[in-house]
Protein backbone atom coordinates (compact mmCIF):
# COMPACT_ATOMS: atom_id res chain seq x y z
CA UNK A 1 0.00 0.00 0.00
CA UNK A 2 0.81 3.70 -0.72
CA UNK A 3 2.89 5.01 2.68
CA UNK A 4 3.78 8.71 4.05
CA UNK A 5 5.70 10.92 1.85
CA UNK A 6 7.95 13.66 2.29
CA UNK A 7 6.17 17.12 1.75
CA UNK A 8 2.86 16.18 2.38
CA UNK A 9 1.07 16.99 5.74
CA UNK A 10 0.55 14.05 7.70
CA UNK A 11 -2.35 15.28 9.09
CA UNK A 12 -4.32 15.17 5.69
CA UNK A 13 -3.93 11.46 5.85
CA UNK A 14 -6.08 9.12 7.22
CA UNK A 15 -3.72 6.03 7.78
CA UNK A 16 -1.65 8.96 10.22
CA UNK A 17 1.61 7.81 11.00
CA UNK A 18 4.14 8.61 14.18
CA UNK A 19 7.62 9.21 14.14
CA UNK A 20 9.72 7.97 11.72
CA UNK A 21 7.21 5.49 10.69
CA UNK A 22 5.89 6.10 7.74
CA UNK A 23 1.82 6.16 7.19
CA UNK A 24 0.43 2.68 5.75
CA UNK A 25 -3.16 2.77 4.39
CA UNK A 26 -4.28 -0.59 4.85
CA UNK A 27 -7.99 -0.47 5.32
CA UNK A 28 -10.70 0.97 3.34
CA UNK A 29 -11.55 4.03 6.24
CA UNK A 30 -7.72 4.78 5.18
CA UNK A 31 -9.94 6.62 2.33
CA UNK A 32 -12.39 8.08 3.38
CA UNK A 33 -12.93 11.94 3.86
CA UNK A 34 -11.44 14.39 1.85
CA UNK A 35 -7.22 15.07 1.81
CA UNK A 36 -6.43 18.03 0.71
CA UNK A 37 -8.49 21.29 2.23
CA UNK A 38 -8.82 22.44 -1.98
CA UNK A 39 -9.74 20.47 -5.17
CA UNK A 40 -6.56 19.45 -6.70
CA UNK A 41 -7.60 19.35 -10.69
CA UNK A 42 -5.59 18.15 -13.96
CA UNK A 43 -5.58 17.45 -17.55
CA UNK A 44 -6.70 14.30 -18.30
CA UNK A 45 -3.95 11.82 -19.77
CA UNK A 46 -1.26 14.22 -18.79
CA UNK A 47 1.70 13.04 -16.55
CA UNK A 48 1.85 13.54 -12.34
CA UNK A 49 4.77 13.96 -10.78
CA UNK A 50 6.06 13.70 -6.57
CA UNK A 51 8.23 15.62 -5.05
CA UNK A 52 11.32 15.15 -4.42
CA UNK A 53 14.61 14.65 -6.18
CA UNK A 54 15.19 11.01 -6.37
CA UNK A 55 14.73 9.30 -9.90
CA UNK A 56 12.24 6.09 -9.58
CA UNK A 57 12.44 5.45 -13.16
CA UNK A 58 9.02 4.22 -12.33
CA UNK A 59 5.45 4.33 -14.44
CA UNK A 60 1.78 3.73 -12.99
CA UNK A 61 -0.55 3.62 -14.78
CA UNK A 62 -4.12 3.39 -13.59
CA UNK A 63 -7.41 3.40 -15.99
CA UNK A 64 -10.00 6.08 -15.15
CA UNK A 65 -10.16 8.43 -11.70
CA UNK A 66 -12.12 10.98 -10.95
CA UNK A 67 -10.87 15.06 -12.08
CA UNK A 68 -10.28 16.08 -8.99
CA UNK A 69 -10.10 15.45 -5.50
CA UNK A 70 -13.87 16.07 -4.84
CA UNK A 71 -15.33 13.30 -6.95
CA UNK A 72 -16.95 14.46 -10.25
CA UNK A 73 -17.16 12.37 -13.60
CA UNK A 74 -14.64 9.92 -13.79
CA UNK A 75 -12.67 10.05 -16.76
CA UNK A 76 -12.31 7.63 -19.37
CA UNK A 77 -8.33 7.69 -20.36
CA UNK A 78 -5.67 5.90 -18.91
CA UNK A 79 -3.71 8.14 -16.45
CA UNK A 80 -0.06 7.62 -16.01
CA UNK A 81 2.00 8.48 -13.30
CA UNK A 82 5.61 9.62 -13.37
CA UNK A 83 8.32 8.73 -11.34
CA UNK A 84 10.75 11.27 -12.77
CA UNK A 85 13.57 13.83 -12.75
CA UNK A 86 15.21 15.59 -16.16
CA UNK A 87 18.21 14.07 -16.60
CA UNK A 88 20.56 16.82 -15.84
CA UNK A 89 19.05 18.20 -12.32
CA UNK A 90 15.98 19.57 -13.60
CA UNK A 91 13.46 19.08 -10.23
CA UNK A 92 10.26 17.38 -10.95
CA UNK A 93 6.94 19.34 -10.22
CA UNK A 94 5.47 19.35 -6.71
CA UNK A 95 2.02 18.02 -6.43
CA UNK A 96 -0.31 16.39 -3.63
CA UNK A 97 -0.06 12.64 -2.95
CA UNK A 98 -3.40 12.50 -3.00
CA UNK A 99 -3.27 12.32 -6.62
CA UNK A 100 -1.55 8.62 -6.04
CA UNK A 101 -4.03 7.58 -3.49
CA UNK A 102 -6.84 8.08 -6.10
CA UNK A 103 -5.49 6.52 -9.17
CA UNK A 104 -4.00 3.84 -6.71
CA UNK A 105 -6.74 1.47 -7.43
CA UNK A 106 -6.99 -2.54 -8.00
CA UNK A 107 -6.95 -2.01 -11.95
CA UNK A 108 -3.46 -0.45 -11.55
CA UNK A 109 -0.48 -1.86 -13.70
CA UNK A 110 3.15 -0.59 -12.83
CA UNK A 111 5.50 -1.54 -15.60
CA UNK A 112 8.58 -0.07 -17.12
CA UNK A 113 12.00 -1.10 -18.06
CA UNK A 114 15.12 1.16 -18.35
CA UNK A 115 18.89 -0.16 -20.28
CA UNK A 116 22.06 2.33 -20.48
CA UNK A 117 25.60 2.34 -19.74
CA UNK A 118 28.50 4.15 -19.66
CA UNK A 119 32.07 3.83 -22.10
CA UNK A 120 34.55 5.90 -21.55
CA UNK A 121 32.96 9.60 -21.83
CA UNK A 122 30.01 8.59 -22.94
CA UNK A 123 26.74 8.01 -20.60
CA UNK A 124 23.60 6.72 -21.97
CA UNK A 125 20.22 6.36 -19.99
CA UNK A 126 17.03 5.22 -21.80
CA UNK A 127 13.33 4.64 -20.00
CA UNK A 128 10.80 2.41 -21.61
CA UNK A 129 6.95 2.91 -20.49
CA UNK A 130 4.00 0.77 -21.29
CA UNK A 131 3.10 -3.07 -20.99
CA UNK A 132 6.23 -4.53 -22.24
CA UNK A 133 5.57 -8.01 -21.00
CA UNK A 134 8.80 -9.18 -19.71
CA UNK A 135 11.33 -6.61 -20.99
CA UNK A 136 14.19 -5.98 -18.33
CA UNK A 137 13.22 -8.98 -16.03
CA UNK A 138 15.95 -10.87 -15.96
CA UNK A 139 18.65 -7.77 -15.95
CA UNK A 140 21.32 -7.28 -18.80
CA UNK A 141 21.98 -10.61 -21.33
CA UNK A 142 25.54 -11.17 -22.69
CA UNK A 143 24.28 -10.25 -26.12
CA UNK A 144 22.59 -6.79 -25.55
CA UNK A 145 25.70 -6.14 -23.54
CA UNK A 146 28.12 -6.81 -26.24
CA UNK A 147 26.16 -4.64 -28.66
CA UNK A 148 25.59 -1.78 -26.80
CA UNK A 149 29.78 -1.49 -25.88
CA UNK A 150 29.88 -2.38 -30.07
CA UNK A 151 28.19 1.20 -30.89
CA UNK A 152 29.02 2.94 -27.90
CA UNK A 153 32.79 2.51 -28.02
CA UNK A 154 32.38 3.32 -31.52
CA UNK A 155 30.30 6.99 -30.66
CA UNK A 156 32.71 7.64 -27.54
CA UNK A 157 35.64 7.12 -29.59
CA UNK A 158 34.97 10.57 -31.47
CA UNK A 159 34.46 12.55 -28.69
CA UNK A 160 37.73 14.69 -27.66
CA UNK A 161 39.45 14.32 -24.70
CA UNK A 162 37.71 17.72 -23.39
CA UNK A 163 34.30 16.68 -23.65
CA UNK A 164 31.53 13.90 -22.42
CA UNK A 165 28.23 13.42 -23.74
CA UNK A 166 24.76 12.11 -21.59
CA UNK A 167 22.10 10.35 -23.88
CA UNK A 168 19.19 10.47 -22.10
CA UNK A 169 15.36 8.96 -22.87
CA UNK A 170 12.70 9.21 -20.69
CA UNK A 171 9.51 7.11 -22.03
CA UNK A 172 8.71 7.66 -25.99
CA UNK A 173 9.96 11.49 -25.48
CA UNK A 174 12.69 13.20 -27.23
CA UNK A 175 16.51 12.00 -26.25
CA UNK A 176 18.14 14.36 -24.67
CA UNK A 177 21.29 15.36 -25.66
CA UNK A 178 24.20 17.42 -23.08
CA UNK A 179 27.35 18.00 -23.67
CA UNK A 180 29.76 17.59 -20.81
CA UNK A 181 32.83 19.99 -20.62
CA UNK A 182 36.20 17.59 -19.09
CA UNK A 183 38.89 18.72 -16.67
CA UNK A 184 42.03 18.34 -17.99
CA UNK A 185 42.30 15.34 -14.37
CA UNK A 186 38.87 14.12 -15.14
CA UNK A 187 39.78 11.70 -18.38
CA UNK A 188 36.58 9.85 -17.57
CA UNK A 189 34.56 13.01 -17.39
CA UNK A 190 32.91 11.58 -13.97
CA UNK A 191 32.67 15.63 -13.19
CA UNK A 192 31.93 17.70 -15.43
CA UNK A 193 33.04 21.10 -15.61
CA UNK A 194 29.69 22.34 -16.80
CA UNK A 195 26.85 20.44 -19.01
CA UNK A 196 25.33 22.46 -21.65
CA UNK A 197 22.09 20.75 -23.15
CA UNK A 198 21.63 21.02 -26.78
CA UNK A 199 19.06 20.49 -29.37
CA UNK A 200 17.89 17.07 -28.45
CA UNK A 201 16.48 14.60 -31.21
CA UNK A 202 12.63 14.50 -31.68
CA UNK A 203 12.70 10.67 -32.78
CA UNK A 204 14.75 7.85 -32.77
CA UNK A 205 16.51 6.04 -30.36
CA UNK A 206 20.71 6.34 -29.15
CA UNK A 207 21.39 2.91 -30.65
CA UNK A 208 20.29 4.17 -34.22
CA UNK A 209 23.66 4.88 -36.11
CA UNK A 210 21.65 8.28 -37.67
CA UNK A 211 21.01 9.60 -34.56
CA UNK A 212 24.82 8.90 -33.41
CA UNK A 213 25.61 11.14 -36.60
CA UNK A 214 22.77 13.73 -35.51
CA UNK A 215 24.31 13.65 -32.11
CA UNK A 216 27.79 14.41 -33.05
CA UNK A 217 26.69 17.21 -35.82
CA UNK A 218 25.39 19.08 -32.68
CA UNK A 219 27.92 18.34 -30.73
CA UNK A 220 30.30 20.17 -33.48
CA UNK A 221 28.43 22.90 -33.98
CA UNK A 222 28.72 23.79 -30.22
CA UNK A 223 32.39 22.87 -29.80
CA UNK A 224 32.98 24.56 -33.15
CA UNK A 225 35.08 21.68 -34.29
CA UNK A 226 33.93 18.54 -36.63
CA UNK A 227 33.57 15.02 -35.47
CA UNK A 228 32.93 12.40 -36.81
CA UNK A 229 31.62 8.24 -36.30
CA UNK A 230 35.01 6.35 -37.19
CA UNK A 231 35.41 2.98 -38.34
CA UNK A 232 33.55 0.56 -36.05
CA UNK A 233 36.17 -0.85 -34.02
CA UNK A 234 36.92 -4.95 -33.33
CA UNK A 235 34.74 -6.48 -30.79
CA UNK A 236 36.59 -6.74 -27.70
CA UNK A 237 36.09 -9.21 -24.59
CA UNK A 238 33.50 -8.16 -21.67
CA UNK A 239 34.50 -9.35 -18.55
CA UNK A 240 32.78 -10.26 -15.47
CA UNK A 241 32.88 -11.54 -11.31
CA UNK A 242 33.03 -15.09 -10.85
CA UNK A 243 32.44 -14.55 -6.77
CA UNK A 244 32.49 -18.43 -5.79
CA UNK A 245 33.04 -22.08 -7.17
CA UNK A 246 30.26 -24.40 -5.18
CA UNK A 247 30.76 -27.72 -4.93
CA UNK A 248 26.87 -27.94 -6.03
CA UNK A 249 23.90 -26.33 -8.06
CA UNK A 250 22.19 -26.05 -5.03
CA UNK A 251 25.32 -24.54 -2.80
CA UNK A 252 25.45 -21.93 -5.93
CA UNK A 253 21.82 -20.84 -5.75
CA UNK A 254 22.19 -20.41 -1.99
CA UNK A 255 25.25 -18.55 -2.25
CA UNK A 256 23.40 -16.28 -4.98
CA UNK A 257 20.82 -15.54 -3.09
CA UNK A 258 22.46 -14.47 -0.20
CA UNK A 259 24.49 -11.98 -2.48
CA UNK A 260 21.37 -10.81 -3.58
CA UNK A 261 19.62 -10.52 -0.31
CA UNK A 262 22.10 -8.22 0.94
CA UNK A 263 21.72 -5.47 -2.15
CA UNK A 264 25.27 -5.95 -2.93
CA UNK A 265 25.46 -4.51 -6.89
CA UNK A 266 28.92 -3.87 -8.00
CA UNK A 267 30.38 -0.78 -9.55
CA UNK A 268 31.62 0.53 -12.28
CA UNK A 269 29.53 -1.90 -14.72
CA UNK A 270 29.45 -0.85 -18.41
CA UNK A 271 25.89 -2.17 -19.12
CA UNK A 272 22.16 -2.09 -17.17
CA UNK A 273 18.59 -3.65 -17.99
CA UNK A 274 16.14 -3.94 -15.68
CA UNK A 275 12.78 -3.91 -15.22
CA UNK A 276 10.65 -1.52 -12.95
CA UNK A 277 9.13 -2.23 -10.15
CA UNK A 278 10.35 -5.68 -10.06
CA UNK A 279 13.91 -7.23 -8.51
CA UNK A 280 16.87 -7.53 -10.31
CA UNK A 281 19.51 -10.58 -9.48
CA UNK A 282 22.73 -8.97 -9.76
CA UNK A 283 24.32 -12.89 -8.89
CA UNK A 284 23.74 -15.55 -11.63
CA UNK A 285 24.20 -18.81 -11.62
CA UNK A 286 25.84 -21.20 -14.39
CA UNK A 287 25.67 -24.85 -12.94
CA UNK A 288 28.31 -24.73 -9.77
CA UNK A 289 29.31 -20.77 -10.62
CA UNK A 290 28.19 -17.41 -9.50
CA UNK A 291 29.10 -14.87 -11.47
CA UNK A 292 27.91 -10.90 -11.07
CA UNK A 293 28.48 -7.75 -13.08
CA UNK A 294 29.92 -6.72 -16.84
CA UNK A 295 32.39 -4.91 -16.93
CA UNK A 296 34.06 -3.69 -20.48
CA UNK A 297 37.83 -4.03 -19.32
CA UNK A 298 39.44 -6.69 -17.02
CA UNK A 299 40.94 -3.78 -14.81
CA UNK A 300 37.56 -2.41 -14.43
CA UNK A 301 36.61 -5.63 -12.55
CA UNK A 302 39.52 -5.46 -11.02
CA UNK A 303 38.43 -2.37 -9.45
CA UNK A 304 35.17 -3.28 -8.83
CA UNK A 305 35.64 -6.75 -7.44
CA UNK A 306 38.42 -5.21 -4.88
CA UNK A 307 35.64 -2.62 -3.54
CA UNK A 308 33.43 -5.81 -3.07
CA UNK A 309 32.72 -6.48 1.25
CA UNK A 310 35.64 -8.85 2.19
CA UNK A 311 33.43 -11.72 2.61
CA UNK A 312 32.42 -11.84 -0.99
CA UNK A 313 36.17 -11.19 -2.25
CA UNK A 314 37.76 -14.49 -1.01
CA UNK A 315 38.25 -17.00 -3.90
CA UNK A 316 36.40 -14.46 -6.05
CA UNK A 317 38.03 -13.42 -9.29
CA UNK A 318 37.88 -11.65 -13.44
CA UNK A 319 36.92 -13.67 -15.60
CA UNK A 320 35.96 -13.33 -19.18
CA UNK A 321 32.17 -13.21 -20.27
CA UNK A 322 30.95 -16.04 -21.96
Amino acid sequence: MLQHHQGVDPDRLRCGGTGTEPAKCTESASFDGTLNATSVSYLNGSPRYLSGNVLFRAFVSAAGGFPNDAGGTPTDTVERLVYSQAAEGAMTLRTALALLLLFATPAAHADAWTWGGRVGRLEVRVTRSGFNDGAGVGGWEADEARAFVRWARRLASALPADAGLLLAQETEGPLQVTLRRCGPRDPACNRPCTSQPLAGIAEGAPDSPEVQVEVLRQASAALSRALALPPEPPDAPLYTLRLHAAASPAEAARFAERFDAEGVVPEGQVFYARCLPCRTREARVAGVEVTAGVFESAAAARASLDRLPARYRTGAGVVALR
